[in-house]
């Protein structure tokens, strides 16, 4: 969903949500959701300003939840070019990741 908040600001708002069921008892089962909201300001005709809140939550075996933020500036120069600064940060708790084998360790398979 878009809102136009005045003639130079806009807030967006989304959300998904994944599902995935395996008849296989070997292969793991997934649920994903995530929701989102943005703004933005036109700071001139070639500039935009943005912010942007994202929640995810996930299960995968074990279930966690995330969090991004973000802060970006896009200012186009050509019809062709334009430059894009993004400042961002994440929080995803401790051991939620899949952690790849220690280097020289036996794997079976």
């Amino acid at each position: 969903m878009v809102f136009q908040t005045g003639t130079r600001n806009t807030v967006r708002i989304g959300a998904r949500a994944y599902y995935t069921d395996f008849d296989d008892p070997e292969l793991v089962d997934s649920l994903s959701s995530r929701g989102l909201v943005s703004f933005s300001r036109s700071l001139s005709e070639r500039s935009t300003l943005y912010a942007r809140y994202d929640f995810e939550y996930s299960q995968l075996g074990t279930s966690f939840t995330s969090h991004f933020g973000s802060l970006q500036w896009d200012r186009v120069l050509t019809r062709s070019s334009s430059v894009l600064l993004r400042e961002a940060s994440a929080t995803r708790p401790r051991g939620s990741r899949p952690r790849s084998p220690p280097r020289g360790a036996r794997t079976e398979g």
